[in-house]
């Protein structure tokens, strides 16, 4: 699977080969005097994402660039600006199957005839049919990518730790980040007797 992961707009150059998500229930359990529990579901806590970032010194072949090469400290500035001045941003992560899994998924729609995902190409986006998958299978991927799904959420920086580890990393950073999802506060007026 490969990844796009955009924090603010700004695409991140090396995408974390790990990104876990974490929502902690709010529901209380109640004990009964003539035994047993009961639960009072409640809305749910806010989802956590976190993830590790390389930003790379130097210009990798696997690394990815919007507008060219960008050092590790222009990604860093606009980290620290969004962390201390507590803004809430977007973050964007979207996914795609490699030609492999493309490839799998168009024989097993001529096998089941009936099972659909959809595909990218370039800017066009469609569903793949069995007529579809025939042609995939015949020509090749030829750079379709299928898209699983993309996450849009609106986040602050809860957490972050910038790692400098020549061993590991050489001049290269790490940057381990905890995001949490935001909600926006709304008011509501009531207007009380008539």
């Amino acid at each position: 699977m490969k990844y796009y992961f955009y924090l603010d707009n700004i695409l991140m150059p090396v995408t974390p080969s790990k990104f876990s998500v974490t929502q902690a229930g709010k529901s209380k359990i109640f004990d009964l005097a003539a035994g047993g529990e009961i639960v009072l579901p409640e809305t749910p806590g806010l989802r956590q994402y976190l993830f590790s970032l390389l930003l790379p010194t130097v210009r990798y072949p696997f690394a990815l660039y919007h507008n060219g090469y960008q050092p590790p400290e222009y990604y860093l500035k606009h980290l620290r600006r969004l962390y201390e001045n507590a803004e809430p941003f977007d973050m964007v992560v979207i996914r795609r199957l490699n030609a492999e899994t493309v490839l799998k998924f168009a024989a097993r729609t001529l096998n089941y005839g009936s099972e659909e995902a959809f595909f990218l190409t370039g800017s066009d986006t469609g569903t793949v049919h069995a007529s579809d998958a025939r042609t995939i299978l015949r020509e090749g991927v030829s750079g379709k990518a299928a898209c699983l799904f993309d996450t849009t959420e609106k986040v602050t920086i809860e957490d972050m730790t910038v790692v400098e580890d020549a061993e590991e990393y050489g001049d290269d950073f790490l940057v381990a980040l905890k995001l949490r999802q935001y909600r926006e506060l709304g008011t509501v007026k009531l207007k009380v007797g008539g």
